[in-house]
């Protein structure tokens, strides 16, 4: 920043989650460090609600930088209120420039937003550029909507926004050759829109994790429209040195993380990659749900105190003999990373498996067993695959199907029979699952939230997966045609 003329530095979100130094220090880390940095803005990213709003409040009121996002509205959440604002003006070389933060709308679906309004991104952006009107020389959007999304602002774009600097889908951009890194580029850095006056609209993303550092200069007229631009994203290879009081500083707060990070809790005798979770079945997956399984029958059917999993509370069955049938479901979203063949330590546990989520039991009906997983088979998820993992079943989806008659076939696997044969499952019948608390609280699939009954909140997930990994030390989970696709 010291080599450039009136620099801008900008946040896009998603500060949070993702490692076992979240889980361990919280908001708490994340603002320590982020307030090293003389950031010009900083939005929310969906991530950040992970924790709810009683997890965010914290952190927005001890961070430095202004925060900005302009299609939130907290009416019905005091908590929040007044510690963001839509936009900030910061002044450049005697110009002053507008900053409007955006944050997916998505974010009811992926995080616990409680009462919280999500509007539309473009309208309030723009809405927002035009309060802003003959105060500034030029607006920027910071957006955490992801890369399609912002491509569609910049096309409707009004009010002077020139760049939209953005985040949430973690595209890489890259103009030229060669490309530093891993990475293949998606698209060119920036990518250039036309919006509807038929201005230029500059969009970039720079991947995430910080693997690569932003970097763009941008001419303009007098007018404030763009006429030139250079840049590409910077590698930051790990050769690259670090600063040495910053790293006395991670020390400190690394000792609590390594005691915990450093344990072993099991051992893997094949990989388990997460790549393939979202469109076939995985082994990951399946040891996931296999891992709900097997905790929750060990406690409430072997011990029937509810001590080791569940508090001690009512037990209101729909059918005591829904306990003969168990399964368990994950989304592929909530499988982060992959776990590698070997030793697995509880640092690599908690990057597969970051969100804390409790395992939690309820009761559902076959049928809408049936329509849960044709509603990740519709023409939208067959496009931008998502599937449930699961265990304790078997399904067959036919894509050549109409849309909600995918489902071919459907069976559960009897656990109490003396052979342990998989039925149909009964449409009327109800069954026991088990969720990680994703599921039932977010919009992600209101499905789950309307058929759901009967629910009883267990342990974390990560104490499920790791007890799981002790017991069935080494693990050897395999794919085993629990899910079959046909076309």
């Amino acid at each position: 920043m010291k080599e450039r003329p009136n620099p801008l530095l900008l946040n896009a979100g998603d500060n949070f989650q993702g490692t076992l130094w979240y889980i361990v220090h919280r908001w708490n880390v994340t603002q320590h460090f982020l307030n090293k940095l003389p950031f010009d803005a900083i939005t929310i990213g969906n991530h950040e609600f992970d924790d709810g709003i009683a997890g965010l409040v914290p952190f927005l009121k001890t961070i430095r930088a202004p925060v900005i996002v302009s299609n939130i509205d907290a009416t019905k959440e005091p908590a929040l209120q007044n510690l963001y604002n839509k936009s900030v003006i910061v002044e450049k070389n005697g110009r002053k420039i507008g900053i409007i933060g955006a944050i997916t709308t998505t974010t009811t679906q992926t995080s616990h937003t409680e009462n919280l309004i999500f509007e539309d991104e473009s309208a309030s952006v723009n809405a927002e550029a035009k309060r802003l009107e003959g105060e500034v020389f030029t607006n920027i959007v910071l957006s955490h909507c992801g890369y399609e999304a912002d491509l569609e602002i910049a096309r409707k774009s009004t009010g002077k926004i020139s760049l939209i600097v953005g985040g949430h889908t973690d595209t890489f951009l890259y103009s030229g050759t060669p490309v530093p890194g891993p990475d293949k580029p998606l698209g060119p850095y920036p990518t250039v829109v036309l919006n509807e006056n038929g201005n230029s609209v500059l969009v970039v993303q720079a991947s995430a994790y910080t693997k690569y550092l932003g970097n763009l200069t941008v001419v303009y007229d007098d007018f404030g429209n763009v006429t030139t631009w250079h840049g590409n994203p910077v590698f930051l290879e790990p050769k690259l040195p670090t600063d040495p009081d910053i790293d006395a500083e991670l020390k400190i707060w690394q000792e609590a993380v390594d005691r915990e990070g450093n344990k072993t809790v099991g051992e893997t005798l094949i990989e388990m990659p997460n790549s393939p979770c979202r469109a076939t079945e995985c082994s990951l997956g399946n040891f996931a749900t296999d891992a709900m399984v097997a905790y929750v029958r060990f406690s409430f059917m072997h011990s029937r105190t509810y001590y080791l999993f569940f508090p001690l509370q009512y037990m209101n069955e729909a059918d005591e003999r829904s306990w003969t049938y168990l399964i368990a479901m994950i989304h592929a979203g909530g499988m982060r990373a992959g776990i590698e063949k070997g030793p697995i330590s509880f640092n690599e546990l908690i990057a597969t498996f970051p969100f804390q989520d409790t395992i939690d039991v309820f009761d559902i009906k076959g049928k809408h067993i049936k329509k849960i997983l044709e509603s990740c088979m519709d023409d939208v998820h067959l496009k931008w695959p998502h599937l449930f993992q699961v265990s304790g079943l078997r399904v067959v989806f036919n894509t050549t199907n109409p849309e909600g008659q995918r489902v071919q076939s459907l069976k559960i696997r009897c656990r109490e029979c003396t052979t342990p044969v998989f039925d149909n499952v009964v449409l009327e019948k109800y069954y026991k699952i088990l969720l990680p608390t994703f599921l039932t609280s977010s919009g992600f699939n209101p499905l789950f939230k309307q058929y759901l009954i009967n629910k009883q909140i267990g342990d974390l997930d990560s104490t499920v997966y790791a007890k799981y990994l002790m017991e069935r030390n080494p693990l050897f989970q395999q794919v085993e045609d629990r899910i079959e696709i046909t076309s």
